[in-house]
């Protein structure tokens, strides 16, 4: 049968739920990224030329299947379903967010009504409650974000890992091309961002790092070139392509891109925070990394772990099918300032660490991955996976983001996603 749409819920024709007949079933259409430009697509193809307004929680929640979400139009299209959507019937949504329209026949009101944030996620109040005891736990709600005193006998509950876990599958500790395989459930902090293919099937695009049950910090230019809906982020993972009973996979509910990167120069302030739409919980796979007080030094030579699913070959762009790990040295910024090496490329938000020789480096895919030093009360985030030239090239060492550097900038993206969300 024809797919069509209608407006329900509301006082007239021209407005009300989205409702779409999908299979001969009515059902609704998700508003997660559903903006200006989907609206007209779609009050349009219904003979509504005029203004277009998007409001949320009006017009009561739908009953039948959410056929549609994810919809990205160009504003070219005759109807929404000729827009780039998720597969018909899939959805990471509920009912209380279900798009509402209003629409005007062809003459444009003199005011044009500037729609709402709709990219905002449904939770309760206790999962907001919760969220922000994890983030305390972790000092990312501390007024000057210090590490909780050890003198009144609390602990940080962030950065750590179980040394006891069974791999379910076997395999050689051989040392492999630039790196190590690393041991499963030894870094429950690394994330997986992947992007998604026809019929839901998703491959490993960048690495990030967990902060707390819904935040991520990850490499600014990871997530370039793809709107929300085209990744998800995958955590607990080890074996790329097989199945694990540890995996969770996520979509992410919004992204704040740092406000100058690549001011000044190409790769500067290459950080961002994730959030994803629902909060993951915690088990020995899976748990947050602590992060850095501000100003923290990060001392020439001091032994750091790097980890990822990049190429274990330089110019091959092929990730790995297993997390990898590797221990690297600071470096100090008059080695990496050197003419030969990277000089005024690297800014104060950077740092360098790995070999100057042809040697252990994060390569292609590692981006956005974590660089972890052991700290006193946890292992704890000090880099962010960058750039480099090439990979394990001499005199070309990797290149990573001073986490410490935005310690204020990271409390100020995630205090104002829980202010959105309570909002709600």
């Amino acid at each position: 049968s024809p797919i069509k749409y209608r407006l329900q819920g509301g006082p007239s024709p021209n407005e009300g739920r989205l409702e779409v007949r999908y299979r001969g079933e009515w059902g609704t259409v998700c508003d997660d990224d559903f903006g200006l430009k989907e609206a007209q697509v779609m009050c349009n193809s219904m003979g509504f030329y005029g203004t277009t307004t998007i409001v949320k929680n009006k017009y009561g929640p739908g009953s039948g299947p959410i056929w549609l979400d994810q919809v990205s139009c160009y504003g070219n299209e005759t109807t929404l379903d000729q827009c780039n959507h998720f597969t018909w019937g899939e959805h990471n949504c509920n009912h209380t967010e279900d798009v509402g329209l209003k629409c005007t026949l062809g003459v444009p009101p003199q005011k044009v009504v500037t729609p709402p944030q709709v990219n905002d996620y449904e939770n309760t109040q206790r999962e907001l409650d919760e969220t922000q005891q994890q983030l305390e736990d972790i000092g990312l709600f501390s007024e000057q974000w210090e590490r909780k005193s050890k003198a009144v006998g609390e602990q940080r509950r962030c950065g750590q890992f179980k040394n006891d876990i069974l791999d379910e599958y076997s395999h050689p500790e051989e040392r492999v091309v630039n790196g190590s395989i690393a041991k499963r459930g030894h870094h429950p902090w690394q994330a997986t961002i992947r992007t998604r293919g026809r019929g839901g099937i998703s491959s490993h695009w960048c690495g990030a790092v967990l902060i707390s049950s819904r935040h991520l910090l990850t490499a600014a230019h990871c997530l370039a070139g793809y709107p929300k809906g085209a990744y998800l982020v995958r955590l607990g993972d080890h074996y790329a392509n097989i199945a694990e009973s540890s995996e969770v996979d996520s979509f992410i509910e919004n992204w704040y891109v740092h406000e100058k990167f690549r001011d000044a120069t190409h790769m500067n302030n290459d950080i961002a925070v994730v959030v994803l739409k629902t909060p993951v919980k915690f088990n020995d796979y899976i748990q947050p990394v602590c992060l850095p007080n501000k100003g923290a030094a990060l001392e020439e030579n001091r032994k750091c772990t790097i980890s990822g699913w990049g190429s274990i070959k330089s110019g091959v762009s092929t990730p790995s099918n297993i997390l990898r790990a590797a221990e690297l040295p600071i470096l100090s910024d008059e080695v990496c300032k050197q003419k030969h090496v990277y000089g005024s490329s690297l800014t104060e938000g950077m740092f360098c660490a790995g070999y100057m020789d042809e040697s252990v480096d994060a390569c292609d895919g590692d981006s956005g991955g974590p660089l972890i030093c052991h700290d006193e009360d946890g292992e704890t985030l000090y880099g962010i996976i960058s750039w480099g030239q090439h990979c394990g090239y001499a005199n070309k060492p990797g290149v990573y983001v001073r986490v410490e550097k935005y310690v204020d900038w990271i409390l100020e993206k995630i205090n104002f996603s829980m202010q959105r969300n309570n909002k709600l």
